[in-house]
């Protein structure tokens, strides 16, 4: 390998949420380091737009701006093969896929999408009939085009082995590379909370909205507390973007249940402006009832708050004993978890200790985008010795 092998980097399919947040660290990393690599950058416009909050401009970096992912646009896919076959890359790294397209070049690609790898009767029995049929037919349809790549990356264990059980994908061509904190949690410089104190306990859902991550639980919960008398000293802060059918759905509910009160949407909130946001706040409430690994958790620890979460493995397995946990989708047992870490300062201390013992388990940003960094310096050696006519032994 040389110092001039180019690779491809695609993020075009990335959107929103916790993804967007990995990709713009891994972009920061790269700024950063010296790989020893030539990159040249596809991303979504949601990437670029927050990149441009740590003041890095996608046009200073010479990136293509994708204005729509190829999973709905066949002129973004056909965009991404033309780059493709313009610079000649050494290899393809989707962060995370699938990509939609088949590339000629070695294709590195990341997957973290829990309904493909290792969805569950939990999260389907939100979507209801119909939508759960759709959802099933797009995520074979998603894992078939993740088939596509060489090899693949990804967060969890839970993730690779569904891979393997469900796509009959090699696991030795599956590297787990666990995720982390971002560096601008750990390294919290300061600056003005983004909300303003006025008294009341506040817990936060910091999630843009997917069926799977269960907010419409979230009045009901609230109806919970009201019963039990405490309504009036606790607010839930959601971070749904205001354009999000969802949120009509959900404030429709609370005023139903009345407790429109209790819950206050600010809207999507910048990456940058992430750590603000946990200190205006007392607790983290999670009640996902999927995910890979939500950067929700180790961000809570980092600021120190509390975390009540769904009793589901992929939680236990990042949270272990820094969560108060209540069963999926019974808001009574929720509320009775919220009113104990509320009612108790010493419990909220004890969960905050715990939080910040198991974020030490976790790398750190540099540490798994080095590590990302690494398995695609390996894969572009061996897609030169594979290009070069040398037999590239597989594992």
């Amino acid at each position: 390998m040389t110092r001039q092998a180019t690779v491809l980097f695609n993020a075009t399919s990335v959107q929103m949420g916790g993804g967007v947040q990995a990709t713009v660290s891994f972009v920061r990393y790269l700024l950063e380091s010296d790989t020893g690599l030539h990159w040249h950058l596809a991303l979504s416009r949601p990437v670029a737009e927050q990149l441009m909050g740590f003041g890095i401009s996608g046009e200073t970096l010479g990136a293509d701006i994708f204005e729509r992912a190829p999973a709905h646009d066949r002129e973004a896919r056909r965009t991404l093969k033309r780059i493709e076959r313009d610079i000649q890359p050494r290899l393809v790294f989707t962060f995370f896929g699938p990509a939609y397209v088949r590339f000629r070049s070695m294709h590195l690609c990341g997957v973290a999408d829990g309904w493909v790898t290792h969805s569950t009767s939990a999260a389907y029995s939100v979507l209801g009939f119909s939508r759960s049929a759709r959802n099933v037919l797009q995520s074979i349809y998603k894992g078939l085009w993740f088939r596509a790549a060489d090899r693949w990356v990804v967060e969890a264990e839970a993730a690779r082995d569904g891979l393997v059980r469900r796509y009959r994908i090699p696991a030795e061509r599956i590297a787990v590379i666990p995720n982390g904190c971002a560096a601008h949690y750990l390294n919290r410089s300061g600056g003005p909370p983004l909300l303003e104190s006025d008294g009341r306990f506040r817990l936060l859902t910091f999630a843009s909205y997917y069926p799977h991550k269960n907010l419409e639980i979230i009045p009901e919960v609230a109806a919970e507390l009201a019963r039990m008398g405490i309504g009036r000293d606790i607010e839930f802060i959601l971070t749904i973007r205001n354009d999000e059918a969802a949120l009509t759905r959900i404030e429709a509910m609370a005023h139903r249940l009345g407790v429109a009160n209790m819950i206050r949407n600010i809207g999507q909130v910048d990456l940058i402006d992430g750590p603000s946001l946990y200190e205006a706040c007392h607790a983290a409430f999670i009640p996902s009832l999927l995910e890979t690994f939500s950067s929700a958790y180790p961000e809570a620890m980092a600021m120190g708050l509390p975390i009540i979460a769904t009793d589901l493995d992929f939680a236990r397995g990042v949270c272990g004993p820094a969560a108060l946990y209540f069963q999926p989708k019974d808001a009574r047992a929720a509320a009775a978890a919220i009113r104990s870490i509320y009612c108790s300062p010493t419990l909220r201390r004890r969960f905050a200790q715990e939080g910040a013992r198991q974020l030490a388990r976790f790398p750190t940003a540099a540490e798994k985008n080095g590590a990302i960094v690494a398995l695609v310096q390996w894969m572009a050696r061996a897609a030169h010795r594979r290009s070069s006519g040398v037999q590239v032994m597989s594992g």
